[in-house]
């Protein structure tokens, strides 16, 4: 049986896929409530005391083991990231006698710009808590090398759930907040469609919320293909 073929060129074939991937988005956000919850779990006294679950004179402290765990091993990968002196190793593949160590020392000034060590953080207490972490690489000028890694919720990334390769999909989905104020810049700017962002009724979607959900779609389209997807109250 062959597979259809989609064009996600086309809103009414993308949107097919779109849907496919925003359920999966809702069954990783429930997933990560549950590992977030199993990591520091609340527990209400007087509640499991009225439901016999504890005698009127018993106390149940959690001792928090899951979290204690992560931030034991954390040290490991964080000394590993955090004292190498090199980000990269470069070698020449046409010349082994080359000396790369100024273009070492140069990459790795521009990869620890002011606040590098933030997102390799996160990706690292990801990767131990939900088994995986996700780092986006991304354009950005005001950064001394034109480019930032930033790390990715891990609810916020939509992808097949039999994927093996992130590389091998053909679409992803990345969820993202931004105020109403970023959005107005937005539309200022040159980077989105002056015409398209003006239909937006930016009082309506700021009345009940502080941030808006906005998706990134990214698909297989020559190399890649890049959109913009819907705007939706969120927490």
């Amino acid at each position: 049986m062959t597979k259809q073929t989609y064009n996600y060129m086309d809103y009414d074939d993308a949107a097919k896929e779109i849907h496919r991937l925003n359920s999966h988005l809702q069954t990783q956000t429930t997933k990560a409530d549950e590992h977030r919850l199993l990591r520091h779990p609340t527990i209400d006294i007087d509640a499991e005391q009225r439901s016999g679950h504890l005698a009127p004179d018993e106390l149940y402290i959690p001792l928090h083991l899951v979290d204690m765990n992560i931030r034991r091993e954390q040290a490991r990968y964080v000394s590993y990231i955090s004292s190498s002196r090199r980000v990269a190793i470069f070698k020449s593949l046409n010349d082994v006698t080359f000396d790369s160590t100024v273009l070492e020392e140069d990459f790795t000034d521009k990869a620890r710009y002011t606040g590098w060590q933030t997102s390799l953080f996160r990706i690292i207490d990801s990767m131990q808590l939900h088994g995986y972490g996700v780092a986006e690489v991304s354009l950005d000028v005001t950064k001394p090398g034109h480019f930032a890694v930033t790390d990715v919720n891990f609810e916020d990334l939509g992808l097949p759930e039999d994927a093996r390769d992130v590389q091998a999909c053909e679409m992803l989905v990345h969820r993202h907040y931004f105020t109403d104020l970023q959005l107005r810049r937005m539309a200022e700017s040159d980077d989105f469609n002056k015409s398209q962002m003006k239909e937006l009724d930016f009082e309506s979607l700021s009345e009940n919320y502080s941030l808006m959900e906005v998706q990134k779609v990214l698909f297989k389209k020559d190399n890649l293909g890049v959109c913009w997807l819907g705007l939706s109250g969120a927490l």
